[in-house]
């Protein structure tokens, strides 16, 4: 992954978003794995979307605002504290 945008998860090359969007599709519990500076960066192709994740695993505490998207689409996060 690339990016993690507000209802996306965007990925760069083009050539891994079809193998990550399989992926996604085929997982029974989706889980994200992305370190904090990700978050709010964008690529050119996505790989699936936010309502798609059922738990994002990050290195550091989200900011509110992603505390609350992450609560609009009923995804768990965790880092350490």
């Amino acid at each position: 992954m690339t990016g993690v945008q507000t209802c996306a998860l965007p990925i760069c090359p083009e050539a891994f978003g079809s193998t990550k969007r399989a992926m996604i599709g085929s997982g029974r519990k989706k889980i994200l794995v992305v370190d904090s500076s990700k978050f709010d960066q964008t690529a050119f192709s996505v790989a699936g979307s936010m309502k798609e994740v059922d738990i994002i695993v990050t290195d550091k505490e989200p900011t509110e605002r992603w505390k609350k998207h992450f609560e609009k689409y009923n995804v768990k996060c965790l880092y350490p504290v």
